[in-house]
């Protein structure tokens, strides 16, 4: 599949697994002149059910604005070396659920491809905690590098 003219996606939970995907995106961006989106999703708490509601409270608006700047804050530091290379590079960030929020930014941006990390859980642990990773493949058109 060739890849489009658009820029490189790269999705990052600010984990040492989420450095290495956006380490191969820079690689890639520079091989390919393309400049890169950072994109993070901070994740909103929900309740399992209503019956659950009172241990699973909503996060606040401020400690949403906070958890959002704080994101955004390293995000910055992990583009700056990507800028010093010389390197374009935008930064989002989302609230809610991460599969469907990078999906959504997938469909808004079209970008030439999207790098995301992937933990690799099989067994109990997949069917448990599931895998954002294999929702956004399921639900997005352009190509996917998946870093493990």
């Amino acid at each position: 599949m060739a890849l489009t003219q658009g820029p490189i996606l790269v999705t990052t939970d600010l984990s040492p697994l989420g450095d290495e995907a956006l380490s191969r995106a820079g690689d890639l961006a520079r091989a390919l002149a393309r400049p890169l989106v950072l994109l993070s999703v901070v994740e909103v708490p929900v309740a399992p059910s209503a019956l659950y509601a009172h241990y699973y409270p909503s996060p606040t608006p401020a400690q949403m604005a906070e958890a959002h700047k704080k994101v955004e804050s390293e995000l910055a530091r992990r583009a700056e070396p990507l800028r010093a290379a010389g390197l374009k590079v935008d930064l989002q960030v989302r609230a809610g659920e991460p599969a469907l929020e990078i999906s959504k930014t997938v469909a808004a941006l079209t970008p030439s491809l999207l790098v995301l990390s992937t933990h690799g859980r099989t067994g109990v642990k997949h069917f448990l905690l599931g895998s954002v990773a294999e929702r956004v493949l399921r639900s997005t058109k352009c190509p996917v590098l998946l870093v493990r």
